[in-house]
């Protein structure tokens, strides 16, 4: 059984990784092939804490990212849209993390959002 655990944060918040421990361990406890994967900011030190902790982890998704996404955009004007978009994520990178978001999404059989915790 595949889970997509969203709103978790391993390096920005001290919690996060013991959260993220806790939870793995427990739902592994009832469900024996209980596979978690957390969507994360795209900051490179939330990948290796997620890595550290044996965690695996994806890009989460912002909700003007999956707009950006629909867009149908010419080359050209790849550049602009640099500027639209948040922490300098670049429209060319924001196309493979929706997709990656996409099925990963279809691949669960559940989500849980520990937003707001």
């Amino acid at each position: 059984m595949k889970i997509l655990v969203t709103g978790l944060c391993f390096s920005g918040n001290l919690g996060g990784p013991a959260l993220a421990i806790c939870l793995r361990e427990g739902i592994r406890n009832r469900i024996k092939d209980a596979e978690l994967i957390f969507a994360v900011p795209s900051e490179k030190s939330e990948f290796d804490m997620a890595a550290h902790y044996g965690c695996k982890a994806i890009r989460k998704v912002s909700e003007r990212m999956i707009k950006m996404n629909r867009l149908p955009v010419p080359r050209w004007a790849y550049k602009f849209m640099y500027a639209l978009t948040k922490r300098g994520s670049s429209y060319l990178e924001i196309k493979p993390t929706v997709a990656e978001w996409k099925n990963t999404i279809k691949d669960c059989d559940a989500v849980l959002n520990l937003s707001g915790i």
